[in-house]
Formats: C-alpha cells, structure tokens, sequence
C-alpha cells in the first residue's frame, strides 16, 4: 500500500493549493515524492511549503524537481527549527513514556498523545481533574523513556476536547533549555521513524 503525503502551499490571493503525493523515499531530511502535473506547475524551487503525515504538519522547501520532487524538511538539523511552528509528533508504543503532573501535592500519571518542543496532549478518563488543572500552572515530570529522563517543567492547560469517553488535553510546556533539547531529539528521532516506514 503508498504512503501518501499532504503538501500545502499560499498561492497568490490567498489561494491553498493542497495535493496529495506519494512518498518515494525518506533520506537525511530530505523527503522524495512522486510529481503531478499540478504539483510541477505550483510548486516551485525554493517554495516554503507545509508537510502533512499522519498527525504531524512540518515546514518544508522544495529544493529538487525532476522525476522526483525533492522537500527538505525544517526539522533535521542544528538551526532549522522554525521560531513558531514546532513540529507535534504522536507518541509511538515503541517510543512511549508517562507523563506525571503534580495536582495538588500528589502526582497523577497521564498517557501523552503527541508531543512537540512546546507543548503536549494528553489522556484521560478522569474529568474530577480538570477543575484543578484550569487556570493554573502545574509542575509536570516525565518518565519511561531514557532519553526524555528528568525532564521536568511547568505546563498550563490551553484546550480540552472531549471524543465519546476521552478526554484529550493540550498543554503548553514550560522547559528549560536543556529539557526542550531532549525533546528536539525525541521529536526528531520519531520524525525520521515516520519517515522511514
């Protein structure tokens, strides 16, 4: 079965040009797609776009056109992580961890959904919680994962969204430089994965 991957791109007077191309292959931060007629027609060398896969919307460059259109993504190396739009991941089994978030004095375990260098969404069946997360700043710590290990800050809840029995809560995260460091590398090592499938 083709991977699919979404592009997006501003054209002049406020026109979205969304297409859908298959992914040839992933290799060190660049991305090769099949091209269309469309996509050969709008999208140019040089063109800021955005990259939609799975859940993750990432920005990218088209610095290749040919056979193969050729995007290099923004995350995969010292410097190119863009100053707003961090890329959110989702959380992989493989790559799972437990976020613990102190609610008054005690620490509550909650299952993180995806995670980006400023923020994070979580699970819970539990809506007793919410009244005494609203408003407030909490300290957070997360564990389970060797390479997030200590990360610890203060996050705030932004949004809560219920679906059927969930509850699904986005959180601003508030973290030091070297714990938005180790996350930068968890975010970028489940990129790649993604990628590479």
């Amino acid at each position: 079965m083709a991977n699919f991957v979404d592009i997006y791109k501003k054209l002049e007077e406020n026109v979205l040009f969304h297409t859908k191309l298959e992914k040839i292959k992933y290799e060190e931060g660049k991305l090769f797609l099949t091209i269309t007629p469309l996509s050969q027609r709008f999208l140019l060398l040089g063109d800021s776009v955005k990259v939609g896969y799975i859940s993750m919307l990432l920005p990218g460059k088209v610095v290749g056109k040919g056979e193969n259109l050729i995007i290099n993504l923004f995350y995969s190396g010292e410097g190119k992580w863009g100053d707003r739009s961090k890329p959110r991941v989702p959380v992989q089994k493989d790559l799972n961890f437990t976020v613990l978030i102190k609610i008054d004095g005690i620490y509550r375990a909650f299952e993180p959904m995806d995670i980006s260098e400023v923020g994070l969404s979580l699970i819970t069946f539990d809506d007793s919680v919410l009244p005494m997360m609203i408003g407030k700043s909490l300290e957070f710590k997360i564990t389970g994962r060797e390479e997030l290990s200590g990360v610890s800050g203060t996050l705030r809840l932004v949004g809560i969204m219920e679906d059927k029995n969930v509850i699904k809560l986005s959180c601003e995260m508030d973290l030091d430089d070297a714990d938005t460091t180790k996350v930068r590398l968890y975010v970028i090592k489940t990129i790649e994965k993604l990628f590479s499938i």
